[in-house]
């Protein structure tokens, strides 16, 4: 009997044991020793193997963890307990966080404030490239690595395990002037990433400019509204050897969408003069436009020539105001042109204006549309006109066009009354479509924010030569993006005779404090209702014209903007320069 009882106490014991160690194997997330000065956090998951290192911003380290995990308990190492303090005292075994609350952890003798952070339930994507390093890929767009990916969709179900054959940095001034890069990124085989359309090659972008982080997305499917788009895109959460990078939006990439890699077709790029030459491939019409060649990336002297005398022939029909709707598709010209007026688009028709032709198909088209972190209003530091939603800029004339470096074939399209017709057509049919976007800024603002938050204390307003958005508040930004869209929907509709019933864009009821300054010294100070715009007659008597008000982080401030938080504006002769 005494036998029996021995071994039943020695199976529980074992027992016992193996269930502590089934239970400690079954917490997903434990501290192992990292590149910072704290330790890492690993997934302890049979599907992944994978760390995040914290980052610190502003004396304070931040963890910013996958929206998909749902545990607040960190395993610590059997030891490690005893090294660790959290608010001077030993941490256990399991550890739990709370998130957004600051501890004071004691880690090798020396103390650190600490934060847990979750993203927004987004798809995650976790990038390691060959060297481990982004040095190189950040100091030349020219220079790519292999790597490995792994894609997880939003629960954390594992979507793509694999080799990268390529990442490498990519974009214009969104490369050369934030510190948070874009990227691209080539699989081995085609697959689909987030659910976007299947695909080697997709583009990673910063949303550096955006101060919403929206409206590059929004513009994707203000065309889709219009008319057939191919380009797709979605929000990601990234992550490259172990480092949070932010939140980013994936996107299928233009040039390699299947239809351009089919014998025969060709993908042209209206651009400017010093991109196009850097090119290398491409053509100048009669009337100075730079189109680059993007597909093929290889074409001989004779299929060039010929390329250029069919878009000089186009272009001479079109200039004459007889436009030839057999040598192009009415349709796809008036669905990009609706698109780069309803988003009153800084980059219309100076770059990233795409045209193709199909394999067998002499028709030119339109499209697919693409670039619209310059859209929006986004853009005030460039102009103040592009924060105004009224006006259209087809109304300018052909000269005003050139002398900015863009195309000058819309406004002649605009011209023509069977064009200018039909394009209002599909405006008028496209209202409960654009409504609806409209509509869904508020749901996207809830989706995205706990990752907006990460983002932020990522990259803070001076990690980049601009400050993205015109207000401190992403929220105001956010809040900014809806009036623009709203008023701008509103305006079209009015120039064009369009029946409609107007968006109207409502104050939050606080009243804000607005300061002005001029050489250092405060000159006028008013309480204002939020949503306001100020006009000059509240302003003349200190703000005389031709000057311009200057915000607290050096962009422009215009009379166009609606006052959405308290602010300091300094009245100045010169605008900034960038």
């Amino acid at each position: 009997m005494i036998k029996k009882i021995a071994l039943l106490v020695m199976l529980g014991a074992a027992a016992a044991v193996l269930g502590l160690g089934l239970w400690y194997e079954s917490i997903p997330l434990r501290f192992e020793e990292g590149r910072s000065d704290l330790p890492a956090l690993a997934f302890n998951d049979q599907m992944m193997d994978e760390t995040i290192e914290p980052f610190c911003q502003d004396g304070v380290w931040y963890y910013c963890l996958p929206g998909y995990i749902e545990t607040q308990k960190i395993l610590l190492p059997w030891g490690t307990e005893k090294e660790l303090q959290v608010d001077g005292k030993s941490a256990s075994l399991v550890w739990s966080w709370e998130e957004e609350k600051t501890y004071t952890f004691t880690w090798k003798g020396q103390d650190y404030q600490v934060q847990f952070l979750r993203n927004s339930q987004l798809p995650t994507l976790f990038i390691h490239t060959e060297s481990g390093s982004l040095e190189e890929i950040h100091r030349s767009k020219n220079h790519e690595e292999t790597g490995h990916l792994l894609a997880l969709d939003a629960s954390g179900t594992v979507e793509y395990q694999g080799d990268l054959k390529r990442i490498k940095g990519r974009g214009n001034s969104t490369f050369s002037d934030y510190d948070k890069k874009p990227y691209s990124i080539k699989l081995e085989e085609s697959f689909s990433l987030a659910g976007l359309e299947e695909s080697k090659d997709y583009t990673l972008l910063a949303l550096a400019f955006d101060g919403d982080k929206i409206h590059s997305k929004l513009g994707l499917e203000v065309a889709s509204a219009l008319g057939e788009n191919d380009t797709e895109a979605q929000w990601v959460a990234l992550y490259i050897n172990g480092e949070w990078r932010g939140l980013y939006l994936l996107a299928t990439s233009v040039s390699h969408l299947d239809q351009f890699q089919e014998e025969g077709a060709v993908l042209l790029e209206k651009d400017m003069e010093s991109r196009y030459l850097e090119s290398g491939n491409g053509f100048t019409t009669q009337d100075g436009n730079h189109f680059s060649v993007k597909r093929p990336q290889e074409i001989n002297e004779n299929d060039l020539t010929q390329l250029e005398n069919r878009i000089n022939q186009i272009e001479t029909s079109i200039l004459a105001g007889k436009p030839d709707f057999e040598m192009m598709d009415l349709d796809s010209f008036a669905v990009q042109i609706l698109t780069e007026e309803v988003t009153r688009n800084f980059d219309a028709y100076k770059t990233s204006s795409f045209y193709y032709y199909l394999p067998g198909d002499d028709t030119l088209y339109a499209g697919p549309m693409w670039d619209y972190d310059g859209a929006f209003g986004e853009f005030t530091r460039l102009g103040i006109w592009w924060n105004d939603p009224a006006g259209i800029l087809l109304e300018d004339t052909p000269e005003m066009f050139a002398a900015d470096g863009r195309l000058t074939w819309p406004v002649y399209l605009y011209q023509n009354e069977t064009f200018k017709k039909r394009m209002k057509e599909i405006y008028a049919q496209s209202l409960t479509e654009l409504r609806a976007l409209a509509e869904k800024i508020p749901q996207y603002e809830e989706f995205i924010q706990d990752s907006v938050l990460c983002d932020q204390l990522r990259w803070p307003a001076s990690s980049g030569l601009a400050h993205e958005g015109k207000y401190v508040k992403w929220e105001n930004n956010v809040r900014y993006l809806r009036y623009f869209f709203g008023q701008r929907l509103n305006s079209l509709c009015e120039a064009w005779n369009i029946s409609w019933d107007p968006i109207s864009f409502m104050g939050n009821g606080s009243v804000h404090t607005v300061t002005f300054t001029r050489d250092g010294e405060q000159v006028a100070q008013m309480e204002v209702k939020d949503g306001t715009l100020l006009g000059w007659q509240d302003t003349e008597s200190f703000y005389p014209q031709g000057y311009y008000l200057i915000t607290q982080y050096g962009g422009l401030f215009t009379l166009d903007l609606p006052v959405l938080e308290d602010c300091t504006l300094d009245i100045v002769l010169n605008p900034p320069a960038n």
